[in-house]
């Protein structure tokens, strides 16, 4: 082969190589910079089946038992107008969904479920059901009724109200003479507490009575000691004392309240805290064990000198219509109302009974306080208002009841009139 022929075929090589080259360079280029993809990341198509329907193996609806409301036992009405739905739904695919009147409830992986639905008064169809994986759907429903309530129901509170005190426990005091002749006797105190007593017996309660000599303050506190054991929940508790009360001055002008028990060793004269910190027993303890007590319902009753100090006074409006769901909204919350003979000043004995006692017996006894509604119950609130007026006119706004809720639950106490009170 000559030169020239060398040359030619040169040329030929360049032309036909060259673009070989480039290409195999900017595959490699790319091969170099390309992002390194592990194996088991690279996505993989899955071929979609031909027929789904060919690979469904439950055709069964799930099913569905409900447990809340118990309606296999009958029961068909109600009070409420929110009811609570329970039940199991079962299937072995799953359950995906479950309705309660056509709202989602809430269900757990093993099917447990629990909805809410609201009840119009009268006939009320329920309608429960439950889809599981596989799109199977299946339904049940049953009827349940919403009682209706009467504002003015006699009937309906009669059977309410004596289930919502399991028991009522009353400790009455009264102390006439004390065992310190320097300290005044008084002539209505044991009457005062016998009356009520006696009031009280009537009315359902359990009452303790102490009397003079009896009462020292070891055996106040001893009794208190035994009802806080024997008070449950639903109880109702009620606290009475009649005698003497006293005041001491603190620093800062506060002032702090005592009642006086039969063997209280100083004269009414002391103005010493250790005194009356020993001897006495201050509202301040009063209130502090009753919020211990677990009774619901607590009233606190002083007819005594000073004994407004036992709270930071307020006003309280009673309702002025019957109701049994305000009835039972309020026997739900707990509540500890203080009422008291006075502010903070001495009170009088009266004649016969002392004003703020004959008040007390003309608003439960006389049920001077059930004017509003006549439904034959008064709740505490109705009670203090009724003694506070009747009070300050006897006695010319020389003598002014305070009344109070001392915890902040909003319940009241509620007093059952309806019964023939004998003459005490």
């Amino acid at each position: 082969m000559n030169v020239k022929d060398n040359m030619n075929y040169i040329k030929w090589l360049i032309v036909v190589c060259a673009p070989l080259m480039l290409f195999r360079c900017g595959s490699t280029e790319v091969i170099v910079h390309k992002k390194y993809i592990p194996p088991e990341h690279v996505k993989t198509e899955v071929p979609k089946a031909k027929n789904r329907s060919s690979n469904k193996t439950d055709n069964a609806p799930p099913r569905i038992k409900i447990t809340l409301p118990n309606i296999s036992s009958g029961v068909k009405a109600v009070k409420t107008k929110r009811l609570t739905v329970e039940g199991m739904a079962t299937d072995r695919s799953g359950i995906a969904e479950v309705l309660v009147n056509g709202r989602d409830a809430k269900i757990d992986r093993d099917g447990n479920f629990v909805a809410h639905t609201l009840l119009k008064i009268g006939q009320n169809e329920i309608m429960v059901s439950a889809m599981d994986t596989f799109g199977n759907r299946s339904e049940m429903s049953f009827g349940i009724s919403r009682e209706k309530q009467f504002k003015r129901d006699r009937i309906a509170a009669k059977e309410l109200l004596p289930n919502w005190y399991h028991k009522q426990y009353a400790v009455v005091i009264g102390i006439d003479r004390y065992q310190n002749l320097e300290i005044p006797g008084l002539q209505n105190a044991v009457g005062d507490g016998r009356a009520v007593a006696g009031m009280f017996r009537d009315m359902g309660f359990e009452v303790v009575e102490i009397y003079n000599e009896d009462a020292s303050k070891a055996n106040i506190r001893d009794t208190l000691r035994k009802i806080e054991k024997v008070l449950l929940l639903q109880d109702a508790f009620l606290f009475y004392f009649a005698g003497h009360g006293q005041a001491v001055d603190l620093k800062n002008n506060d002032r702090t309240g005592y009642i006086i028990p039969y063997d209280f060793p100083a004269d009414l004269q002391s103005k010493g805290i250790i005194d009356y910190e020993e001897n006495a027993i201050s509202l301040e303890y009063l209130s502090k064990i009753s919020k211990a007590f677990k009774a619901k319902h607590i009233v606190l009753l002083f007819d005594s000198c000073f004994s407004g100090l036992a709270f930071n006074k307020r006003s309280i409006r009673p309702r002025s219509k019957f109701n049994t769901e305000y009835y039972e909204d309020i026997l739900n919350r707990r509540t500890i109302n203080v009422l008291t003979a006075g502010d903070d000043q001495p009170v009088s004995d009266g004649t016969g009974h002392s004003p703020f006692t004959n008040a007390l017996l003309m608003a439960l006894k006389g049920k001077g306080a059930d004017i509003i509604d006549h439904d034959g119950f008064v709740t505490f609130g109705q009670l203090a208002v009724y003694v506070k007026e009747n009070v300050e006119k006897r006695t010319q706004r020389k003598q002014r009841p305070q009344f109070d809720n001392i915890i902040t639950d909003d319940g009241d106490f509620i007093f059952d009139v309806r019964q023939k009170l004998s003459n005490n």
